[in-house]
């Protein structure tokens, strides 16, 4: 099923102000004739570019080092330890919960940094520096 998310206010009743306006008109202008399902709901604040870039060259790869995973394979480990695994009828298997770190917000990136930490020391032996250890 595809999916179209823009982002964007209700500026007032019966007006959405979307962020990128070109783009949610274009969106418009290619499904006219088409049905289509609208869904309300609130935004989540992405993870940030920093912390984006702390857990993909900290923990993640620490990881993947000492346990001689790729990055990819521990990612996606790490996401099912940290959220937990559902079965999928599709893949025939065990998936994380939340697969994609991209899905991750603000919120769900700090848990799961504060999460990564003390259980990579407990059940690896892995230290994992604080984001911001060594800046000054």
């Amino acid at each position: 099923m595809e999916q179209t998310v823009f982002r964007g206010d209700i500026v007032e009743p019966g007006r959405f102000q979307a962020e990128d306006t070109v783009r949610l008109r274009r969106f418009l202008a290619e499904h006219i004739g088409h049905r289509v399902d609208l869904v309300f709901r609130n935004s989540q604040s992405q993870r940030s570019l920093e912390q984006n870039a702390y857990i993909h060259a900290v923990p993640i790869r620490l990881i993947a080092e000492h346990t001689g995973y790729t990055i990819p394979e521990a990612r996606y480990a790490l996401m099912g330890h940290c959220w937990g695994w559902q079965h999928s009828e599709l893949a025939g298997r065990e998936i994380p919960v939340k697969p994609p770190t991209s899905d991750m917000s603000v919120k769900d990136c700090d848990y799961f940094i504060d999460w990564v930490i003390p259980w990579a020391a407990e059940n690896l032996g892995v230290v994992i520096p604080l984001p911001n250890e060594g800046r000054r």
